[in-house]
């Protein structure tokens, strides 16, 4: 196999580790957990939206000229969404650091 597809197969096993942490976290938040689990829930959420961007982005290189367009909009809108969710959870972060 090619070198690009243990790249892109470590970089899911990440964004599944992510998401995977980020639902433990949220539901740790709901069940009376610690104030803090729920900046994190946001935070490994936004990582593993980033990293799913990633992979696609990897992906578009090698896939066929009709498959490329929606490829790339929808890798761009998710890491989009994981650079903003990363966002609200460092501002909430920050927000109860300063307490």
């Amino acid at each position: 196999m090619d070198p690009i597809t243990y790249i892109m197969l470590g970089t899911l096993t990440l964004a599944g580790l992510a998401f995977a942490l980020s639902v433990a976290a949220r539901l740790s938040s709901l069940t009376g957990g610690k104030s803090y689990t729920a900046y994190w829930a946001t935070l490994f959420g936004g990582a593993g939206f980033v990293l799913l961007g990633t992979v696609g982005l990897i992906a578009w290189y090698h896939l066929a000229a009709s498959q490329r367009g929606l490829t790339a909009i929808f890798s761009i809108l998710f890491v989009l969404f994981g650079a903003v969710q990363l966002y609200i959870g460092l501002r909430a972060r920050r927000a109860a650091a300063s307490k």
